[in-house]
């Protein structure tokens, strides 16, 4: 498997991400869908994830999904 490093990862303020349904549910928390309003000018269909469990084997897990989207 080939990682990719220094990828960008973009942070949104929570007033700018409208949420929807919830699309998944595992231990470490839930996973929705939802539009992000980016920059004041587009809006994106992304999903949000949720943590519940804030421990550094759910933080690893999620990190991890995040590559894998990669």
């Amino acid at each position: 498997m080939r990682l990719q490093h220094d990828v960008h990862l973009q942070v949104f303020d929570p007033e700018d991400i409208e949420y929807g349904d919830v699309i998944g549910k595992g231990g470490e928390g839930i996973v929705r869908k939802c539009t992000i309003n980016y920059q004041g000018i587009v809006h994106l269909e992304a999903a949000v994830k949720t943590l519940s469990d804030n421990s550094s084997d759910a933080i690893c897990l999620t990190l991890e999904e995040i590559e894998l989207l990669w």
